[in-house]
């Protein structure tokens, strides 16, 4: 992916505008919907937004720290152009009509029974988060900063995947946290 760094955190900021709008939607729901899942091994609602948590403890400490560290960079470049891991990565999370499930590391999956609705007011705090970082970025060479991920220190990913990839990695779960509530509600 080659694309204008200034495009690229316009795209992911509205991409979390819309994430934070239907994390309020959900918001509006009982407990009892948001904590059921759907069929049996399905996630209910609370555990996929409680999972995006457990991934937003990790990068949004990761991306500031990062950000800090590069404050003496300027000029940040123009474009801004994905490794091919992160590359890799961007693409998986991105939600598709054909988007196959992918399998959570074990501490990253939540006992349905352990959530609470308040994980939704605690994902709205991370996406609060998460625009600042983005509009702090914009000073920031996301070609030449590295995070680590969540799995590995050792494998860094460029700035811009990583935004990439946690910013489509929470529209994939906020679309499955919905389809979660739409199928106890009987909507399809």
């Amino acid at each position: 992916m080659r694309i204008d760094q200034s495009a690229l955190i316009a795209e992911l900021l509205e991409v979390t505008h819309k994430v934070i709008e239907s994390a309020k939607l959900l918001k509006t729901h009982d407990q009892m919907l948001l904590a059921t899942p759907p069929t049996e091994g399905a996630w209910s609602a609370l555990q996929c937004v409680e999972h995006l948590n457990l991934y937003g403890d990790f990068y949004l400490h990761e991306i500031e720290r990062r950000i800090i560290a590069s404050q003496k960079l300027v000029q940040p470049p123009q474009g801004f152009t994905s490794g091919w891991l992160g590359g890799w990565f961007v693409e998986q999370m991105k939600p598709s009509p054909t988007m196959k499930p992918m399998k959570a590391p074990r501490d990253k999956v939540v006992d349905a029974t352990q959530v609470s609705h308040q994980a939704i007011d605690r994902f709205l705090r991370q996406q609060d988060r998460m625009q600042a970082l983005l509009l702090q970025a914009r000073n920031t060479d996301l070609n030449k900063v590295r995070t680590s991920i969540s799995i590995s220190r050792i494998i860094q990913l460029k700035l811009g995947d990583t935004f990439a990839v946690v910013v489509y990695h929470n529209q994939r779960h906020l679309a499955q946290a919905q389809n979660a509530v739409n199928a106890l509600r009987g909507i399809s």
